[in-house]
């Protein structure tokens, strides 16, 4: 079972706010080990694992984050309105998902997925 993905950020409060903000994380706790800076944010039973080892971090490290949003349009509007950058605009897939992606805080990857009656 999967417990955990971690990132590595250049700034961990405006990562913390990014994954509040449009993702409804909540910080299960924040810590400091070995001159990194942690923050376990959790939504339901998943967690996020950001660490930020400045000066040494070069941002993003693993290949892409996938999120289930509800109404795919509206959430790459509002998006769109607060300046995030939208990499890849909304596709029909094949099997009937529709999705996008976008960039994090850390130009980390992030793919919008909407499930049809869902």
């Amino acid at each position: 079972m999967l417990h955990h993905v971690g990132i590595e950020v250049r700034n961990l409060q405006r990562s913390i706010q990014f994954y509040r903000k449009w993702f409804g994380f909540l910080v299960e706790r924040t810590e400091i080990l070995g001159g990194e800076r942690l923050a376990f944010l959790k939504l339901n039973d998943f967690r996020i694992e950001l660490v930020e080892d400045y000066p040494r971090s070069s941002g993003f490290s693993i290949v892409h984050l996938a999120f289930q949003v509800k109404d795919l349009k509206k959430t790459i509007e509002e998006m769109k309105k607060q300046g995030l950058k939208i990499t890849e605009p909304v596709a029909h897939l094949e099997n009937g998902w529709r999705n996008a992606f976008i960039q994090g805080p850390d130009q980390e990857e992030i793919e919008l997925i909407e499930f049809p009656d869902q």
